[in-house]
């Protein structure tokens, strides 16, 4: 190869690099939002003020990070894919009951946590994601306390719990390797492989399957079986 020609894929590959720098950007922020929305809905389900305020609480938290993050937003096309599937993971997961408010988050939460701690380091370099993971730590490991309780106060639940649960991962999965199939550059840094290959397909199946499993092993631990 000249030096021409190795220059030129250079630039591309550093040009895929920050486009995939971005649409990470993209996905956080969106993230982030829905997060916030969607855990202040359901603290109208708490019941009690204690709860509902100690979730409002850890709310705010997923917003946070988001003014800081929102200094690059682009592209455009990837937003309208991220929101079209975070709108439909939940129109077809909607919550109707303060348990089901608790698996949802334990669930969204910890997903997003173990993203963060699956990916390699130099995916997220500069990202400064520490506010995120800490937000979605803290309401993760709160929901999942208040779940153990109810449970434990009411074990019939389990059954249609780990049924929604169910309902959740798998769409959770859908949503997600579609958003990943239309943003080639973000899997590409997500799984290190070149964008569009049959190699980062594979990638982005296995990554999108260990979150599935981490999730699965997360609701064990507390009784449900997805």
């Amino acid at each position: 190869m000249s030096s021409s020609q190795t220059t030129t894929a250079q630039t591309g590959e550093a040009n895929q690099d920050d486009d995939g720098r971005a649409s990470l950007r993209t996905l956080v922020v969106l993230g982030q939002l829905d997060a916030f929305e969607t855990i202040i809905a359901d603290a109208r389900l708490a019941p009690d003020l204690s709860s509902r305020t100690q979730l409002t609480r850890l709310g705010l938290l997923q917003f946070a990070p988001v003014d800081r993050l929102l200094e690059s937003i682009e592209p455009a096309t990837l937003a309208g894919t991220v929101a079209e599937a975070l709108k439909n993971f939940h129109q077809y997961t909607p919550t109707s009951t303060w348990p089901q408010a608790l698996v949802k988050t334990v669930l969204t939460s910890g997903m997003a946590t173990d993203l963060l701690d699956l990916l390699d380091g130099s995916a997220i370099d500069g990202l400064d994601l520490r506010a995120v993971g800490v937000a979605h730590a803290e309401a993760g490991r709160w929901a999942r306390d208040q779940l153990s309780g109810v449970l434990e106060e009411d074990p019939e639940v389990a059954g249609r719990l780990a049924l929604f649960a169910r309902r959740m991962l798998g769409e959770a999965s859908a949503q997600t390797q579609r958003v990943a199939g239309r943003a080639s550059a973000l899997a590409a840094l997500l799984t290190g492989q070149p964008a569009g290959s049959s190699a980062e397909v594979a990638a982005t199946s296995q990554l999108v399957g260990r979150l599935v499993e981490l999730s699965a092993a997360r609701l064990e631990e507390l009784g449900l079986q997805p």
